[in-house]
């Protein structure tokens, strides 16, 4: 599947509850959210991301999480406004939109962590 062949491979997956002195801000759709604690998750790659024309959406299970900033070379922080809505646990994904095919991280959400959950197979 070349459309997954974009994305660099995964190193490192973190996550920390953070709260904000000022309201973080962020366009999703149509709607302005405004968010005084977030759960923000960085993410080291071997690699940048390629920007298509959907921006990357990193997925906990079915959950999107669309509102991200590029934090270094290869490192990137994705920004979930709703830490209550995240699930119990579910697989962490890359994509660009929900409907578009997604790639494995080997990183799981188990009951508000990140664990490496399995090793990827190079197929």
């Amino acid at each position: 599947m070349a459309f997954l062949g974009c994305w660099p491979p995964v190193l490192k997956i973190t996550s920390e509850i953070k709260t904000y002195d000022e309201d973080r801000v962020c366009f999703i759709k149509d709607k302005i959210i405004r968010s005084k604690q977030c759960c923000e998750f960085l993410i080291a790659c071997d690699g940048e991301f390629i920007i298509r024309k959907w921006l990357p959406v990193l997925f906990i299970g079915d959950l999107p999480i669309a509102d991200y900033e590029k934090q270094a070379k290869n490192t990137y922080c994705f920004y979930c406004h709703e830490p209550r809505e995240l699930p119990k646990k579910g697989i962490i994904t890359l994509g660009w939109h929900p409907d578009l095919p997604k790639m494995d991280t080997s990183f799981e959400w188990c009951k508000g962590a990140v664990v490496k959950c399995r090793k990827l197979s190079k197929s």
